[in-house]
């Protein structure tokens, strides 16, 4: 089936060092319906595979999806955070924002409980409704409970589903491309999936000097 998807002899790409899903069902990436799995990523090519298919066909939404729920969490995070910079320095940002973006870089950079609290303290009482603070709840959603840290002890811990995260990057990284000048999404998100597979293969997305590592 993976040889007829790309076609009858085409090599399969390198796989990319991050990402650890054999094949592109094993991610169960949702379609539009929620309930049902994307249909080019429900078969067995790797993730990577389908990620530059769907990308070479101008499908750049589906390829965010895909990679986002391929790569691991942290990784993820920091996908979500490089696009969420490149839209502030596109079109600025209030001060909110680019707190968001800070408390979920500094959740890549050491992982940690606290930090993951501190993600859901700066965004609780913000509208999700632009790539910052979709970025900070993609941290804050990685792990822990989805309880608001300041809860009552009684109040029982309700753990995220475990693909809450790369749901909320691919909807941080593709409201970036989209949100301002819909003529110039096709070039974001070119650029973000190039951070993406550079992140993917185990680089830091810096593809130029407005990237910082992890």
């Amino acid at each position: 089936m993976a040889a007829s998807a790309r076609g009858e002899g085409a090599p399969a790409p390198a796989r990319w060092k991050k990402i650890k899903a054999a094949r592109a069902a094993d991610l169960a990436v949702p379609g539009d319906d929620d309930d049902t799995p994307l249909p080019e990523a429900a078969g067995d090519d790797p993730p990577e595979a389908v990620v530059l298919r769907l990308a070479g066909g101008g499908r750049f939404p589906d390829a965010v999806k895909v990679l986002a729920y391929a790569l691991p969490k942290r990784e993820a995070v920091w996908w979500a955070c490089l696009a969420a910079r490149h839209s502030q320095q596109t079109v600025g940002a209030s001060a909110a924002a680019v707190a968001c973006v800070e408390a979920a870089e500094a959740w890549v950079y050491k992982p940690v409980e606290e930090r993951r609290q501190a993600c859901y303290r700066i965004v609780e009482s913000k509208r999700p409704d632009n790539p910052a603070a979709l970025t900070a709840l993609a941290a804050a959603w990685s792990g822990g409970s989805l309880v608001p840290p300041d809860a009552p002890d009684e109040v029982p811990a309700v753990p995220p589903d475990e693909s809450l995260t790369a749901r909320t990057v691919a909807n941080a990284i593709i409201m970036a491309a989209v949100m301002h000048d819909p003529a110039q999404a096709p070039a974001r998100f070119r650029r973000f999936l190039a951070q993406g597979r550079d992140i993917a293969e185990g680089g830091t997305g810096a593809i130029d000097a407005a990237a910082a590592p992890p």
